[in-house]
């Protein structure tokens, strides 16, 4: 990639698969967390009436997200927002706009993911976690570059484990932090404590997956550009 190109520029020129990853990567967060896509993404105005046109059917990842807000006002169930897809609300989308909501949810699974790291220091060699740190400082503050290497790489590499992987956790993270943990929300202990140790199996697994040569190769070699 060119350093010197806009974000705008880098985000047209996303491959196919790239886009078809963070499709799947939104929607496993949006139905495992039970958050309506457009809890996590922001809408951008500038499509809402071409969403209007298209009888409020969204669209495919990667930009312009139609009308959400109108999407789901035809519905006073929360709970059927998460029928609308990630592909549907993404199709138009010129650039995706993640929240607030949903960008806090990934600092913290980031800085799980670091602090799982640093105290580990027996971890092998040819394991994710002892590979993605050569690459991404600990001073990172977002999930997002992380997320992006694995989306840009050759389908051969076959790093779709490691995507959805990362999806579930930040899935289990946002429902967590929203629902069970939400003030006013009760929740028995051993509840909270089956889900934070589901959490940290899935931590643990992530970190701890064998990587192939030709996907040690791919991440040692990744060029990561600061924002």
């Amino acid at each position: 990639m060119d350093g010197s190109k806009t974000p705008s520029e880098c985000e047209a020129q996303k491959s196919s698969h790239e886009l078809e990853h963070l499709e799947v990567y939104l929607n496993m967060i949006c139905y495992i967390s039970k958050t309506p896509i457009n809890e996590l993404i922001v809408e951008q105005p500038d499509v809402i009436e071409e969403a209007d046109d298209d009888d409020g059917h969204a669209s495919s990842f990667g930009h312009n997200m139609p009308s959400l807000s109108s999407a789901s006002s035809k519905s006073s169930k929360s709970s059927n927002d998460t029928d609308v897809s990630a592909h549907q609300v993404l199709k138009n989308q010129k650039f995706v706009q993640k929240s607030a909501s949903m960008l806090h949810t990934e600092g913290i699974v980031w800085q799980s993911i670091i602090k799982e790291h640093t105290s580990d220091v027996t971890r092998q060699s040819n394991t994710f976690g002892a590979v993605f740190l050569q690459v991404f400082p600990a001073t990172n503050p977002s999930l997002s570059p992380l997320l992006d290497m694995l989306c840009q790489a050759d389908l051969t590499l076959d790093f779709h484990a490691l995507i959805y992987h990362i999806a579930s956790m930040v899935a289990l993270q946002h429902y967590i932090r929203l629902t069970v943990l939400r003030t006013g929300q009760f929740a028995p202990q051993k509840v909270i404590n089956m889900q934070h140790s589901y959490y940290r199996t899935l931590l643990f697994g992530l970190l701890n997956t064998t990587l192939t040569s030709a996907q040690q190769d791919y991440v040692q070699k990744y060029t990561y550009l600061l924002a």
